[in-house]
């Protein structure tokens, strides 16, 4: 969807990413459920370039200040383990309050910029086609909001970043809108944000990772002829199963084949109390950086529990959710 998307606005010459001027904005929060953790915020500056940073919440309370070039900017905020919280369309000078339930992700409000709330309401009144990405009854309710509404900037934020796909009717629609509803500077900061985040690397960096016995260690995916890595943190998702089918994958492959787990929650005791339980053979690792952790942030990891296995040269062969592919993958690059 996000290629499609890119293409098309391409070919609509909606494309132009520069830097202009702008100031700054700032963002407060009350959100119930989120406790307290790291989260993400991503968007473009005053200069063009793509600001990935971070903020402390505290009891679902965060503060934070950036800057914007001239014009609307997406605000992307997501939380440690990179779920999608709320998304803004800031100008600089906007001070905006938003307030929420992490549990109903599709139900924010906030106060301080008008197109933000009226995204964030949309939102809300599709709740349900939302959460079960329903996209051919969330498309016509884009289709009819943009109908309805061809001078507001809220059409183009619904096209670009919800509509499933810009070609055919979703161009036209977009070509519908009224000229000053659809800003350069709103399709530049999106085209920057899909750029920048679309795809993951292909090969594993380097990443220092905290072990159980607490000591600081390099990941190695180099030094066997695979390396299955499982992703995971600790959501009240049963991971039994997914456990003993990688044990008894590393059972048949070993010793051709090394099996680590990584942890990506934000604080280690919640880590530990789950490894320490383990019956497996493998190295259980924690990321004290959870998603913020650099070297993870370049996987874009989406989902979880997440397999990724890798080569002898630390590119990734397989990446996905299914135990069962692993071990496909596994049999087909060992010539088993």
């Amino acid at each position: 969807m996000i290629r499609k998307t890119i293409n098309m606005l391409m070919l609509l010459g909606l494309v132009a990413l520069s830097a202009c001027s702008g100031s700054g904005f700032s963002i407060k929060t009350n959100i119930q459920n989120l406790g307290s953790q790291s989260v993400r915020i991503i968007y473009t500056g005053q200069d063009g370039g793509v600001r990935d940073e971070f903020a402390v919440a505290q009891d679902g309370r965060f503060e934070y200040e950036g800057d914007v070039g001239e014009g609307i900017t997406i605000v992307s905020v997501f939380s440690s383990n990179n779920v999608p919280i709320f998304r803004l369309a800031v100008e600089g000078g906007d001070d905006v309050q938003v307030r929420g339930d992490f549990a109903r992700p599709h139900c924010y409000e906030c106060k301080g910029s008008d197109p933000s709330a009226e995204w964030m309401k949309f939102e809300h009144d599709n709740e349900e086609a939302y959460s079960a990405n329903d996209t051919q009854t969330l498309d016509a309710a884009i289709e009819k909001y943009v109908k309805e509404h061809r001078s507001s900037v809220v059409s183009t934020l619904l096209l670009i970043a919800d509509y499933s796909d810009l070609g055919g009717k979703g161009a036209k629609l977009l070509e519908s809108i009224d000229e000053k509803a659809r800003p350069q500077s709103l399709i530049d900061s999106y085209m920057a944000l899909t750029i920048a985040t679309e795809q993951p690397i292909t090969q594993l960096p380097p990443m220092t990772l905290c072990g159980t016995d607490g000591q600081f260690t390099s990941l190695s995916t180099t030094t066997n002829k695979a390396t299955v890595i499982y992703w995971w943190y600790n959501s009240g998702v049963d991971r039994h199963n997914d456990i003993v089918k990688l044990a008894s994958l590393e059972t048949e492959l070993t010793p051709d084949v090394t099996f680590v787990d990584v942890s990506l929650d934000s604080d280690s005791a919640t880590w530990h109390g789950v490894v320490s339980s383990d019956d497996t053979n493998w190295k259980h690792y924690w990321a004290p950086g959870s998603m913020l952790d650099p070297a993870v942030e370049k996987l874009h990891i989406k989902e979880m529990p997440l397999c990724i296995v890798t080569d002898s040269t630390g590119h990734q062969i397989y990446r996905g959710q299914d135990i069962d592919a692993v071990g496909k993958t596994l049999h087909k690059y060992l010539g088993r």
